[in-house]
């Protein structure tokens, strides 16, 4: 009995820590992606994800240094996608070739499992535009809070306008 009682508790302890290490890694959204997009005109500006669909951004001059302004999350979905879209283009395997001429140049850095790969293209090349649009996508929610400030169009106050407006223009 006593012999049971050792075995059973070891078992809860061990089942236990199980629990508590699977419960600290979280679900793999993503691949690791780090972009870094700089045009002709010299804008420039960087997202970055990680495997559990954080998605950070950084603008400007921050963005060639990671100094991050905004963190977000991308969705299943999101993250699914841009899956399918590193496998398309092939980018753990080769480096995808830009059609040059518009003076676009990506960096770009991505990291599934045991695999990574770092690269530069400049140009345009579909896959890496359809991944970046996700990002876009996905960043357009750094400015909800600056949207949610705004004031709300009041119909009520416009008619008004509208219709002094309007009988102004009877006088003429």
């Amino acid at each position: 009995m006593k012999y049971a009682c050792i075995i059973w508790g070891a078992i809860g302890c061990i089942c236990f820590a199980g629990g508590c290490a699977s419960s600290s890694h979280s679900a793999h959204i993503a691949p690791h992606l780090d972009i870094l997009l700089e045009t002709e005109d010299g804008r420039s500006v960087r997202y970055d994800v990680s495997e559990d669909g954080t998605l950070r951004f950084a603008g400007g001059r921050d963005a060639r240094n990671s100094d991050w302004s905004w963190t977000g999350h991308l969705d299943a979905a999101q993250g699914k996608r841009l899956q399918s879209l590193i496998q398309e283009g092939k980018w753990l395997e080769t480096t995808p070739h830009g059609i040059a001429g518009d003076g676009t140049r990506w960096e770009i850095s991505v990291r599934e499992g045991g695999r990574r790969k770092n690269f530069r293209i400049d140009g345009e090349v579909p896959t890496v535009r359809a991944a970046w649009g996700i990002l876009e996508d996905a960043g357009r929610a750094r400015l909800q809070e600056d949207l949610d400030r705004l004031p709300r169009p009041d119909m009520d106050q416009y008619m008004r306008r509208r219709h002094i407006e309007q009988s102004d223009g009877d006088d003429s």
